[in-house]
């Protein structure tokens, strides 16, 4: 924790050096804007569908309401870059498991390109209570590159995670890795190193 606090305050003091270059990067980036395409859709169930679970063949006569899954968070539940929303990996995995469990999906888009942490808890919040059996959740790269503070990251996270037990304590969540912003051949040096520090961060809280 020391050397993370170390680490930080290190980044701070680069902070002039580190606004210019994120300028610049912003300046040269390709904006794409979210896909097209409603927000919310339904994988629906075949009559008499049957699939394969773990060797054993699951009838979809035994179903009954349909099983509902989220995605919450930044561009990449918002499908920035992407033709359509049928594309997110939200409509995608809806589609898998659909296939894979035989079940009736009911999937539901809330994303917003740039969001942080912060955001991610305001979209959340600012949605219709309802619980779902499963939760996608992307964020972190915007609070990486938008200098999001270790302690704030924190406080966020626990609050999101807090929120989204409270709504849903039954769901499966799961959290999409952050990229290996490291590697993004744009970003220069030190906003680089930065960016990677910023993600391992985010990655280990």
């Amino acid at each position: 924790m020391l050397r993370l606090s170390l680490l930080w305050g290190f980044a701070l003091m680069l902070m002039p050096a580190l606004l210019i270059q994120g300028w610049w990067v912003r300046k040269r980036a390709i904006r794409m804007g979210p896909a097209d395409g409603p927000s919310r859709g339904f994988a629906a169930e075949e009559k008499n569908q049957s699939r394969k679970r773990d060797g054993a063949t699951v009838s979809s006569e035994t179903t009954n309401q349909p099983l509902k899954l989220l995605g919450l968070g930044d561009s990449v539940i918002a499908g920035v870059g992407l033709a359509s929303t049928e594309l997110t990996v939200t409509a995608r995995l809806a589609d898998r498991l659909n296939q894979y469990l035989g079940r009736a999906i009911d999937w539901r888009i809330l994303g917003e390109d740039g969001a942080k942490i912060s955001d991610t808890q305001r979209l959340l919040a600012a949605t219709e209570s309802g619980s779902f059996d499963w939760i996608v959740v992307s964020v972190g790269v915007n609070d990486v590159t938008g200098l999001t503070s270790l302690v704030r990251w924190q406080q966020g996270l626990l609050g999101l995670i807090s929120e989204i037990r409270s709504r849903s304590s039954h769901a499966t969540v799961v959290f999409l890795q952050l990229p290996p912003m490291g590697r993004f051949e744009m970003i220069p040096q030190p906003l680089e190193q930065c960016s990677a520090f910023g993600r391992r961060c985010c990655d280990k809280y």
